[in-house]
């Protein structure tokens, strides 16, 4: 039986453990909707990390509207890097 796995339970997961996601995810034992999320997660890790300067911590970068922002531009897969630094909340 595949499993089920919340945001909320994949978040420290994918910073403490991606190795075990990696597991999971090539033995087959996550569902398509949880290996969505994990995908739409490391979107959006990924386009923070890209913006952050080094040393700088994610609170001194970005506003919680921002995040939210590339939060919800990244749950779409297709949108490239383009379409995000694009977004005005962005600049």
């Amino acid at each position: 039986m595949k499993r089920s796995l919340s945001y909320e339970e994949l978040r420290p997961l994918i910073l403490t453990q991606p190795k075990e996601i990696e597991r999971l995810i090539t033995e087959g034992l996550l569902d398509d909707a949880t290996i969505a999320r994990v995908e739409h997660l490391h979107r959006w890790l990924s386009r923070i990390a890209e913006r952050l300067p080094a040393g700088a911590k994610v609170g001194d970068v970005f506003t919680a509207q921002e995040l939210q922002v590339l939060w919800h531009v990244t749950a779409d897969p297709d949108v490239g890097d383009a379409d995000i630094g694009h977004h005005p909340v962005l600049h």
